[in-house]
């Protein structure tokens, strides 16, 4: 009798384990970036789902390179922006300026498997490097 209870418990642990294990996705999907003003980023979009960038401080100005593969919005607290993909493939560029920041990105239209849910642009990382080069001593 106790055989067959460990059997069936057992029996039932299998299934509820395999559900927790393919419950999250792979690492990757959530992005930190911590860009230079001459860096151009990739953001893989696709059809179905939503990209967001979020900023540390207010949107003034973004700008898309082709609208008809992009639809592009700011949210209301000018903190974030909203791309979602209206054809299946193709890539454009996506301009984004605040006050201290100005952004460049490759936007690639394709497979939901690279899709970015999120993009976190980190101010403080930003502003740390571009400072301690300027301290760093120059060699001659």
């Amino acid at each position: 009798m106790k055989w067959i209870l460990v059997v069936i418990i057992l029996a039932w642990s299998v299934p509820a384990q395999a559900f927790i294990e393919t419950r999250y996705l792979d690492k990757g999907k959530i992005i930190y970036e911590f860009p230079a003003e001459d860096d151009v980023l990739r953001v893989f979009v696709s059809p179905g789902f939503v990209t967001k960038i979020e900023l540390p401080e207010d949107a003034e100005l973004v700008l898309v390179g082709d609208n008809e593969l992009l639809k592009v919005e700011v949210s209301s607290d000018n903190r974030s922006v909203i791309i979602n993909a209206l054809t299946v493939e193709g890539k454009t560029n996506l301009i984004v300026d605040t006050r201290s920041l100005h952004l460049n990105y490759e936007v690639i239209i394709g497979s939901e498997e690279k899709v970015d849910y999120r993009v976190w642009i980190d101010q403080y990382k930003h502003f740390k490097s571009v400072n301690d080069s300027e301290t760093e001593p120059e060699f001659k």
